[in-house]
């Protein structure tokens, strides 16, 4: 196997280990978009393989409302998973506008130098009080 192989093998796995995370884990609007696209098809191919199963309606009846009560349950999952990823993001946005606010300022191009303001220091310790909480 050459190195080329396992470049591409370890890319390959890579991708795959980054595309189980974002299902899993899913963090951004994107992935969420991909979760109910995969659920839509997934609800579309149980659909069809009701229908063209040869059983009465009564049966075909109860069979769409277990799909029903399945989508429901995904739906209430990938709910959970969005506010649980819009906290997150709401605490790392305010975070990292924090740790922006309470860097010291820095002044000069040729020989830059880091000076820390009264505000610098009192936003510092916001930072420190806001991630006790």
């Amino acid at each position: 196997m050459t190195q080329e192989d396992h470049r591409r093998r370890e890319e390959h796995h890579r991708k795959r280990q980054d595309e189980i995370q974002r299902r899993t884990h899913p963090t951004a609007p994107q992935d969420f978009n991909v979760l109910h696209n995969e659920l839509e098809a997934w609800r579309l191919q149980e659909v069809a393989r009701i229908n063209a199963a040869d059983v009465s309606d009564d049966e075909r009846r109860i069979a769409m409302m277990e799909l029903l009560k399945k989508q429901t349950k995904l739906l209430q999952t990938i709910d959970r998973l969005q506010i649980q990823a819009s906290k997150e993001n709401r605490f790392k946005k305010i975070h990292s506008v924090l740790q922006k606010m309470s860097s010291a300022k820095v002044w000069g191009t040729t020989a830059p130098i880091s000076v820390e303001t009264p505000f610098t220091v009192r936003a510092s310790m916001n930072v420190w009080i806001f991630c006790c909480m």
